[in-house]
């Protein structure tokens, strides 16, 4: 029995194997988005290796600079697939909300238990604030989720777990609203686009919502799907071609946006690449990108589905939050290695910069499978089959049914 929060299906339910079936753009799009987050965060901790300069150096801040948008996809992915859900099944808000923390927390426990675990013995790499209330509040903080208040957490990437626990509160409760005004699914679009320019006008009160942004694009995405699947197959390879033009456009916007951080994370913010209209400017394009590469990877069989269906990447995406939290550990590990390499043989850095980066990525894949393995897949596991990976086939079943 449902709650007052819980929302009647729109459609019928696609059963059989299609129950578990997973969906392989989406689980490419997380993978090819926990790549650059992991790129992103080798950038910052090898680029002294090369100096600052030449080819390595300006393609590490290439991509160190187009993976500021991987957040927001990653926060247009969880818009997409649970606004989705909620559109299509029935869930009271409590279950919903259990579900979900129930899916995110033993993976961060364990991951957090490893981190607190280096900052006690490592006592001059530590975290941990002074005196011993600080602590015991810092730590409390982080195991709250509220790690998106910390600077820093513990878990660096983590404070992205505060902006999806709140989506998470809020997100059932925007269902039960558009169910109790019993909005049509235009109006319901409606809805959501003048919610997505309200964000956008608020960042310049406050930069809060340059994260919610991502949400809301996702849940335009799942809300215009069949609009959207029209528009795939009316504009064809068309459609490839303008995928292409918003991503360079994006990549090229973040690149000038952000190259003057790739040499230093403390370097102050030129003001004329962060007033109002650019900043709203590089946000309209990069949801208008997402919206366009969404539909292709979902309705498209062109190439952008191609690529987001490679093999490695789709593999990648199923243990991507065991990647996210843990990767951290990889590049330490390797840092480590690193600096024994160059005090050893006093080679030139800049040629240890690609042997790195392999090892690095070696080392996560193997930690973040381990994980996924030993902590998250068990955590599926508990469920039925079918809920395990249920957002990825709500995925398949908003396609099958727009």
């Amino acid at each position: 029995m449902t709650s007052t929060f819980s929302i009647t299906p729109a459609n019928t339910w696609v059963r059989g194997t299609q129950e578990s079936a997973r969906y392989q753009p989406i689980d490419g799009i997380r993978g090819l988005f926990a790549l650059l987050v992991f790129l992103s965060h080798f950038h910052i901790q090898f680029r002294s290796l090369t100096h600052n300069q030449g080819i390595l150096f300006f393609v590490s801040s290439a991509v160190w600079c187009i993976t500021r948008a991987a957040v927001g996809v990653f926060f247009a992915l969880s818009g997409f697939l649970f606004y989705g859900s909620l559109l299509k099944k029935p869930a009271s808000y409590f279950t919903f909300v259990s579900k979900r923390l129930g899916r995110l927390y033993p993976t961060f426990l364990f991951a957090f238990s490893f981190y607190l675990f280096f900052c006690l013995a490592v006592p001059s790499a530590s975290k941990l604030p002074e005196p011993a209330e600080a602590r015991v509040v810092y730590i409390a903080a982080n195991l709250l989720m509220l790690q998106g208040l910390l600077h820093p957490p513990m878990i660096v990437q983590s404070w992205t777990l505060t902006f999806t626990c709140v989506f998470y509160l809020a997100v059932p409760l925007v269902v039960w609203g558009f169910r109790r005004l019993a909005l049509a699914p235009k109006q319901r679009l409606a809805c959501l686009i003048g919610l997505w320019f309200v964000a956008l006008c608020s960042i310049q009160i406050s930069g809060v919502m340059t994260n919610g942004i991502g949400f809301i694009t996702g849940m335009i995405v799942a809300e215009s799907l069949p609009w959207l699947k029209t528009k795939a197959s009316v504009m064809g390879r068309r459609a490839e071609a303008l995928a292409g033009i918003l991503v360079m456009a994006a990549c090229v916007m973040l690149y000038a946006s952000f190259q003057w951080h790739t040499r230093s994370v403390d370097a102050v913010m030129p003001k004329e690449l962060f007033s109002f209209y650019a900043v709203a400017c590089r946000i309209t394009v990069l949801s208008l990108a997402t919206v366009v590469v969404f539909m292709l990877a979902l309705e498209g069989n062109g190439l952008t589905q191609r690529v987001l269906s490679f093999g490695p990447l789709a593999t990648l995406g199923t243990f991507s939050y065991s990647w996210y939290l843990m990767h951290g550990i990889a590049l330490k590990a390797t840092e480590y290695l690193t600096r024994s390499a160059l005090a050893k043989w006093h080679i030139e850095s800049s040629l240890l910069f690609v042997p790195a980066l392999i090892v690095a990525m070696l080392f996560a894949w193997v930690i973040a499978w381990g994980t996924y393995n030993l902590i998250e897949a068990r955590t599926i596991g508990k469920r039925r089959v079918g809920q395990a990976i249920q957002p990825l086939s709500v995925a398949r079943r908003l396609v099958q049914h727009s």
